[in-house]
């Protein structure tokens, strides 16, 4: 195969459409449907006779990116596996290298390729026809994929969504903060309410506890008065209960006497009302048998004025009975006599009928032997005309083939073609040049920003050295002025009433030789704060400030030896040296406490040693300094002040240098970022043009080739044309001949039918003749026999009614005998129950007067 093509190839039923669609689903298929499923499940086996089911189905596609063509992050693997597993219970699951992943992700990986579920590269049976047989939209679609823009499109739908959903979700948080307010401000009215309302429970608690201790009292007077009244009617409760039991008792032998006539008058009443239900029981069957006389007398009355009537209905049926069969047996020979007519012509007209039949199938057979000839003759006529339009049409195509040969070969030019590849190529390297000066964009464009982080964390590195720095100097800053705050605004007024206002102090005037502000710090103490002055006056001691204060004049008064000693603390210092030739005259420096302490018999009077470290060394005595001290000098904190201000103005130039430098990076920056865009802009406008001009020139030369392809086409079409035309003709001629052959059978056939004709008209009209004759004597026999049938008909009614009749004429006799003797029962029965109710009568009337005795005791 040419290219990068694979075929699946074999005999059917071997497997090929179930290989494409294992490609497809693992590429993320999941329509059962498009695999020719009606779940997903189907692509799990179920076994067979010879092997168990399984559980899962799974396929992987191993691919080879050893060019590391496929981009974004799997670009570094130099093969790609991606695998598609399911289970029974319907999950399914992605892996990419081994790594589970979503669908999403295969999808991704393959869009732009050609490759997918429903992807033009994987060509299945009947995925030609539709291709050629697609719309527009759809083709767009097959070409947008091989173009590799569908990965572009699908990211902007998807970007396009999160827009969508983000702006959603703006427009839910806009209402949820409305739905928040709103539900703040009830909340806050039900707050309001809430105190409201435990204000008021508090107040209805108060007003309630007042309720009840005042309920309280009011129910304790009531008891009280309630108890009295209690105890009054209780003992008259108990008089009125006295009376009661003696009442009871003359009730209570009433009561026995009454029970004893109420036992006599129940006795009576039991034998009374019993005599009352026997008379009215015996009087009820009395009426019930006079009632049965009534009904019966009435019921024999009705019997026998029915049995008179039935006996006439039975004489009248008798006779009608006799009339029936007289005129039956009158109509039998008529009806036998027409029956055998019947049976006569009937054969009359079956015999001429067949003859008919006979002679019909001859002419039938006669018809279908003279229609095959016509038959014929229309056929070959037909195919005459068929052939002289076939002819025509095949003419005229072979014209009009001509005619489109010679416009397509006028067509063919390749001009056009020469000039797009020459375009193309021009495209090509104007594009090799502009991805070359892209690439050295971006790799100065990558120097930039290295350099850029590389500034930043420079200027970082100064800028936390200068926070610290600061630091530093604000707590040295605050120490000094701490060092002075509790004194300093009394001082500070003193020396505004002085005029003295702007004056230095000395430490600030004083520059030491490096490594000694220590040492002097620890001779001169507090002297170190003393405020320089022109003069000292008795009025300044007078309105001294109560703080400590002390002043130092521009030039000593006494009067101290030109040149002072090497070893001098004096020499120590660099500025403010004639302030201090009266306090400093009789200190001396030495390198060490232990050269201090070898040295002490060179002192005289006064004189001490000091250390750089700020310890004393006189004749006979040593003086150390804190360990603490040596860093937290008044001297020591100018000192360490100035160095860090030093080293914060060179930090800062040094920020600011670095500063300017990142400006420029970041500017240089944006010019390089301007310019990489401006190449890759440009580079896929290149790109773009040359994919169109690629496509121009494919469908130009496809044009051109399917030009060629169609004139060799209509070549071969002309030479098939003239070829059908010339077998056409010899057709034609062929069907003229056989023309003239079928017309001339056909003219035979007419004259044979025509006396065929003549004698089926004449065995036709026979036929009718004895159809006519068979039906009137079939509606002759028809109607006699009808009258035979309803003369039989009317016979059987007649039997039957009489049947009936006497039946009832038995059955109305029984009823009679019935009825006699129950009147004789029932006179019987009455007799014994009138004696019966005489006796009742006369015990009822007994005990009466009994009870109407015991009633009035």
């Amino acid at each position: 195969l040419p290219g990068h093509l694979v075929g699946v190839v074999g005999p059917n039923g071997c497997g090929k459409s179930n290989v494409i669609d294992a490609v497809r689903w693992v590429m993320g298929e999941t329509s059962a449907k498009l695999l020719r499923g009606d779940s997903m499940l189907d692509v799990i086996f179920n076994g067979s006779t010879s092997r168990k089911p399984v559980s899962k189905a799974s396929v992987e596609l191993v691919m080879d990116n050893s060019d590391g063509k496929l981009p974004g992050k799997f670009a570094s693997f130099s093969e790609i596996s991606v695998k598609r597993v399911l289970t029974r219970d319907g999950t399914s699951d992605y892996l990419i290298n081994n790594i589970k992943s979503r669908r999403k992700d295969v999808m991704d990986l393959f869009r732009g390729t050609g490759l997918g579920p429903r992807s033009y590269s994987v060509i299945e049976q009947g995925m030609v026809s539709r291709i050629v047989e697609a719309k527009p939209e759809e083709i767009r679609i097959f070409i947008e994929d091989a173009a590799g823009i569908s990965r572009y499109k699908e990211k902007r739908r998807e970007t396009e969504n999160r827009i969508e959903h983000t702006r959603t979700n703006l427009e839910r948080v806009d209402d949820i903060l409305q739905e928040i307010s709103r539900q703040l401000n009830r909340l806050k009215r039900q707050s309001t309410q809430a105190r409201r309302f435990k204000d008021l429970k508090s107040e209805e608690r108060e007003v309630e506890g007042q309720y009840n201790v005042l309920q309280l009292i009011q129910l304790e007077s009531r008891l009280l008065s309630e108890t009295r009244s209690s105890e009054s009617k209780r003992n008259q409760l108990e008089s009125e209960m006295a009376g009661l039991r003696k009442i009871e008792a003359e009730v209570a032998k009433l009561q026995e006497q009454q029970a004893e006539s109420r036992e006599r008058y129940d006795s009576l009443q039991e034998e009374y009302y019993p005599l009352s239900a026997e008379i009215a029981e015996a009087e009820q069957k009395l009426e019930f048998l006079e009632q049965n006389r009534t009904t019966n007398t009435s019921e024999i009355q009705q019997i026998e004025a029915e049995q008179i009537e039935r006996s006439g209905q039975i004489r009248q049926m008798n006779q009608q009975r006799r009339e029936i069969e007289k005129n039956q047996s009158a109509l039998q020979p008529s009806l036998e006599k027409k029956e055998s007519q019947l049976d006569r012509i009937q054969e009359e007209f079956d015999q001429a009928d067949q003859e008919l039949r006979e002679w019909a199938a001859k002419v039938q057979e006669f018809n279908e032997k003279q229609y095959s000839p016509r038959q014929e003759a229309q056929i070959h006529q037909s195919r005459i005309e068929y052939l002289e339009n076939r002819i025509n049409e095949l003419s005229n195509e072979q014209g009009s083939v001509e005619t489109t040969i010679e416009e397509t070969a006028n067509q063919l030019d390749d001009e056009d073609l020469a000039i797009l590849r020459k375009k193309l190529d021009d495209h090509e390297n104007t594009c090799q040049e502009c991805e070359s000066g892209l690439h050295r964009g971006e790799a100065e464009l990558n120097r930039i920003i290295k350099d850029i982080e590389a500034r930043r964390d420079e200027l970082n590195q100064h800028t936390n050295q200068n926070h610290e720095l600061n630091s530093r100097v604000k707590s040295l800053e605050e120490i000094q002025s701490a060092y002075f705050e509790k004194d300093d605004k009394a001082i500070q007024s003193w020396m505004d009433s002085m005029e003295m206002k702007g004056r230095r102090k000395l430490f600030e005037i004083l520059s030491i030789e490096d490594g000694w502000e220590h040492a002097v710090d620890r001779v001169l103490g507090d002297l170190l704060s003393a405020m320089y002055v022109d003069t000292i006056t008795s009025e300044f001691v007078k309105q001294r400030p109560d703080a400590g204060l002390s002043l130092i004049l521009d030039a000593p008064t006494g009067k101290h030896p030109g040149v002072s000693q090497p070893d001098n603390l004096l020499e120590r210092i660099d500025q403010g040296k004639e302030l201090l030739q009266g306090l400093l005259d009789g200190v001396r420096t030495a390198t060490s406490i232990e050269d201090a302490l070898a040295r002490r018999e060179e002192l005289k009077g006064q004189e001490v040693f000091v250390t750089r470290n700020g310890a004393l060394v006189g004749v006979n005595w040593v003086s150390f300094s804190k360990s603490d001290q040596q860093k937290t000098g008044m001297l020591v904190r100018r000192e360490e002040l100035s160095q860090l201000r030093t080293r914060i103005r060179k930090v800062n130039e040094q920020i600011d240098i670095a500063q300017q430098k990142v400006e420029e990076l970041q500017e240089h920056r944006q010019v390089q970022d301007e310019t990489v865009r401006t190449h890759r802009t440009k580079l896929a406008e290149l790109r773009s043009s040359s994919s169109e001009l690629h496509g121009q020139i494919g469908r130009e030369e496809t044009a051109w080739q399917e030009s060629l392809n169609r004139i060799q086409v209509l070549k071969d079409r002309k030479q098939h044309l003239a070829e059908k035309i010339e077998a056409s003709r010899e057709d034609l001629q062929q069907a003229r001949k056989l023309l003239e052959d079928s017309l001339s059978n056909v003219e035979d056939m007419k004259k044979q039918q025509q006396a065929m004709l003549g004698k089926n008209r004449s065995l036709d009209e026979i036929a009718s003749s004895k159809l006519s004759e068979l039906n009137r004597a079939r509606e002759e026999f028809h109607e006699d026999r009808l009258k035979s049938q309803h003369l039989a008909s009317e016979l059987n009614t007649a039997d039957e009614r009489l049947e009936r009749l006497n039946k009832d004429h038995d059955n109305a006799l029984d009823r009679l005998d019935e009825l006699a003797f129950a009147e004789a029962t029932r006179k019987t029965r009455a007799e014994q129950l009138e004696k019966t109710l005489e006796g009742l009568l006369e015990r009822k009337s007994i005990s009466g007067r009994k009870l109407a005795e015991s009633k009035n005791q």
